[in-house]
């Protein structure tokens, strides 16, 4: 009898790629006809512009600071406050769950604290529109293999931009 299967239970899941709307989907459980759902695979929403203005790195204290900017491409907008944000920096990522995010009146959001031994400070700043600034500072990350030119990536739930900064 298969691992997946019991004297009284039978479950499986199976990825399948349908063409509707030329979109993967993944088809739930099937236990002998019932619970069959379709649900779409998750998608990513590209930024329609990312720049970083300033990266500052320094290997041997394991710090760096980082000022850029970036504009919203077609989708539903960021919410650092419900979303996750990733940010990686060559090699050394940093995963900053929902929630962790604060926001007073008209003052950016931001994050202070503590992510993998990683001391981080963010700060998203709404400019007009769908344009954002973005300030992070890093203490304690682990750069050694860093070379140039250095690809960034960040990701707010699922609005994302790649760049490289030389």
């Amino acid at each position: 009898m298969p691992s997946c299967c019991s004297r009284w239970f039978c479950s499986f899941s199976l990825l399948a790629v349908l063409p509707v709307s030329a979109a993967p989907f993944l088809l739930g459980s099937y236990v002998f006809g019932a619970n069959l759902a379709i649900t779409p695979a998750p998608t990513s929403i590209p930024f329609s512009d990312f720049k970083v203005n300033q990266l500052i790195i320094n290997k041997r204290l394991g710090s760096l600071f980082l000022l850029s900017h970036l504009t919203l491409g077609q989708g539903n907008g960021i919410d650092p406050l419900t979303e996750p944000v990733t940010l990686s920096i060559g090699n050394a990522t940093v995963k900053i769950p929902p929630g962790s995010f604060h926001k007073i009146h008209n003052l950016p959001y931001s994050f202070v604290g503590e992510i993998d031994n990683i001391w981080v400070e963010v700060l998203i700043k709404p400019l007009g529109g769908k344009q954002f600034g973005v300030q992070v500072s890093e203490y304690g990350t682990r750069l050694s293999s860093i070379a140039k030119p250095i690809e960034i990536k960040l990701t707010i739930g699922d609005d994302t931009g790649t760049t490289s900064f030389k």
